[in-house]
C-alpha cells in the first residue's frame, strides 16, 4: 500500500470518529402541565410597586348570608353557703371561718352582702340554725339600709399626707372623749377597758373584742364631734353587752340619752368609709 493510500484511510477513519461523537439532532422538549412552550399564553408584565387588584364581584353573584345574633348564655348566680328568704327573693349568705374566732356573728355589708363569721371547728348544722334564727334581723337591716339617705357625694381627696394628718387629729380627739365616756361606762357596770387603738377601717367606725380591746377608725375626726362621741360610747357599751340586744340599747340610752337621734344622723356620713 502506497503512502497516499494509508494517509487517505487514516483521514477517513478520523472523520468517521468525529461524526459519531456529535449528536445529529436535539431532543424534543417534554410538555409540562401547561402544554408545550408554543401553547403557553404570554404573561403580562407587572408594574413595580403595585400588587394585583382582586376582580370585582360579579353582578349575578348571590348575596352574602348573615347569621342572626345568638342570645348570650345565662350567667349563673354566685354560689352561696345559705339563702335566707327575703321580701324580694332569696338573700345569699357567705360563711367565713377563722381559727381566732370563738363566737358566731353575722354582718351585713354596705353593698348588701351578708356574711356569717364562725370558728373553724364549729358544726355547720349549728351555724346554719343560728343564721336562720337571725333572718329577721338581717331583713330589717337590709330594709333600713335601702331607706337610708344617700351617702356623701363629695368625698375628700385622699393622700398619704392627708391620711396622717387625719389620724393625728383623731388621736387628739379621742384623748379628749375617751376618759369621760369611759368613766360613765364604768359607773354603769361595764368592765375596765383593756386598751384602745386607732387603725384604718373600711366598713365600720369602731369595734370591741371579747377581751375588752376597742379599735376606732382613723377617720373619726372627720365626723361632727357629737357623732364621734356616740361611737366612743357605743363601743364602751360593748364592754358589758357584746351584742345589740335590748340590754345593750338600754345601757347606751343611759350613757347618751339622745343616742338614737345621733345614730340616725351617723348614717348620712357613711360616704367617708370606703
Amino acid at each position: 500500500m502506497s503512502f497516499w493510500e494509508r494517509w487517505t484511510r487514516e483521514i477517513r477513519s478520523l472523520r468517521d470518529g468525529m461524526a459519531s461523537s456529535v449528536p445529529t439532532s436535539s431532543p424534543a422538549p417534554t410538555p409540562g402541565p401547561q402544554g408545550t412552550p408554543s401553547q403557553r399564553a404570554p404573561q403580562k408584565p407587572t408594574t413595580p410597586g403595585r400588587s394585583a387588584q382582586p376582580a370585582p364581584p360579579s353582578a349575578t353573584s348571590p348575596p352574602e348570608r348573615t347569621t342572626p345574633p345568638q342570645p348570650s348564655p345565662a350567667v349563673p348566680l354566685p354560689h352561696a353557703w345559705l339563702h335566707l328568704e327575703g321580701p324580694n327573693g332569696p338573700v345569699p349568705v357567705e360563711l367565713v371561718r377563722s381559727d381566732r374566732r370563738r363566737t358566731i356573728a353575722i354582718q351585713v355589708e354596705r353593698d348588701g352582702r351578708v356574711r356569717v363569721f364562725a370558728p373553724t371547728r364549729a358544726a355547720e348544722k349549728r351555724i346554719r340554725e343560728w343564721a336562720v334564727s337571725r333572718a329577721g334581723w338581717v331583713l330589717r337591716h337590709l330594709k333600713r339600709m335601702a331607706n337610708a339617705p344617700a351617702p356623701l357625694q363629695d368625698k375628700p381627696v385622699r393622700t398619704p399626707a392627708s391620711e396622717r394628718l387625719v389620724r393625728e387629729r383623731t388621736s387628739s380627739l379621742l384623748r379628749e372623749l375617751v376618759p369621760p365616756a369611759l368613766a360613765r361606762a364604768i359607773e354603769q357596770g361595764t368592765r375596765p377597758l383593756a386598751s384602745w387603738s386607732i387603725r384604718r377601717m373600711r366598713s365600720r367606725w369602731g369595734s370591741c373584742t371579747a377581751q375588752g380591746h376597742v379599735t376606732f377608725n382613723s377617720r373619726l375626726s372627720e365626723l361632727p364631734r357629737e357623732l364621734a362621741e356616740y361611737i366612743v360610747c357605743h363601743e364602751f357599751a360593748h364592754l358589758k353587752e357584746l351584742n345589740h340586744s335590748p340590754k345593750f340599747h338600754a345601757l347606751l340610752d343611759r350613757l347618751l340619752p339622745d343616742q338614737r337621734l345621733r345614730r340616725r344622723e351617723l348614717r348620712k356620713w357613711g360616704g367617708l368609709l370606703d
